[in-house]
């Protein structure tokens, strides 16, 4: 079973938080961390790295319809002043990478439907600031790569009603059966299946009532 199958049940599963706290670009290592303490989760492997237990939350991905990109917080736990200890060598961390990954309990490795593909889309963002520090927990903001300072839109190209999206691909993410032709008329001849990329032909694919993995902008207008 696929992600954008399992989503559509009422039952999906439990669904597993994983983060990658990525500081080689500021001269440290890589750490893989979920927060799946509260169901007592001890170290878990995802395609081949460890993830280790740790106190986590965070919040803020989610896009607004009012155009402004997110800027999600994370609150990792301080315990023994591991994190502390980070902060000091590295500049608060400022610049070094966070990636949340979400799947399913049942694709982790070693589970019987273990399958390192099936995950939902990546959320890569940069630490901007540290907020709050303490001996229990230290609070960051994170920023898209597009937010960072120095760099400048358009990290890639922005199209109204055309999906950017390879269909089938990892970005797209669906890989059922066959759905409808480049002009969103119903198929059951997986050769004559083809995205017709717009907003619509996604819809065709993964319904109306899910958040859509569409490649394009159905916000952006006509400039004269």
């Amino acid at each position: 079973m696929t992600i954008p199958s399992d989503i559509q049940k009422p039952d999906p599963g439990t669904l597993i938080e994983l983060f990658i706290l990525d500081t080689t670009s500021l001269g440290g290592s890589i750490f893989y961390f979920h927060s799946g303490l509260k169901a007592n989760y001890g170290k878990i492997n995802f395609q081949g790295n460890p993830y280790e237990p740790w106190p986590i939350e965070a919040s803020g991905f989610e896009w607004s319809g009012g155009g402004q990109s997110p800027r999600p917080k994370i609150l990792i736990s301080n315990v023994g002043q591991f994190l502390g200890d980070i902060n000091r060598d590295y500049q608060d961390l400022v610049g070094a990478k966070i990636t949340r990954k979400r799947t399913f309990k049942k694709y982790l490795d070693g589970e019987p439907e273990a399958d390192p593909t099936a995950e939902f889309p990546q959320d890569i963002y940069y630490i901007e600031q540290k907020t709050k520090e303490n001996k229990i927990a230290i609070e960051y903001e994170l920023v898209g790569a597009w937010d960072m300072q120095g760099v400048f839109l358009p990290g890639r190209l922005v199209v109204g009603n055309i999906c950017m999206w390879t269909y089938r691909s990892s970005e797209c993410t669906y890989d059922g059966g066959p759905v409808a032709t480049e002009m969103d008329v119903t198929t059951i001849d997986l050769n004559l299946d083809q995205c017709g990329k717009r907003l619509t032909s996604c819809k065709l694919r993964f319904g109306v009532s899910n958040p859509l993995p569409y490649g394009g902008f159905p916000g952006v207008g006509r400039s004269s």
